[in-house]
């Protein structure tokens, strides 16, 4: 579904799709059954989630602070 609205596959990492234009940036990571989602707005970020709940049901758990050690 990425693919389908614009994002790129990562030349880098296989589970890590990019959406770029001159205006905003969008990342979504993909981890086992989890996805971390990142966009330079806010209202960004609720569009791209409002795309997901079309075709996945999805909970937002809260924002991330911490992921794999990182």
């Amino acid at each position: 579904h990425a693919t389908n609205i614009g994002f790129q596959k990562s030349h880098i990492d296989p589970l890590l799709f990019i959406l770029q234009t001159t205006i905003f940036t969008t990342y979504i990571l993909l981890y086992a059954h989890d996805i971390i989602l990142d966009a330079s707005t806010t209202n960004l970020l609720i569009q791209i989630v409002s795309q997901f709940s079309y075709e996945f049901s999805n909970t937002n758990l809260a924002d991330l602070n911490y992921f794999l050690d990182i």
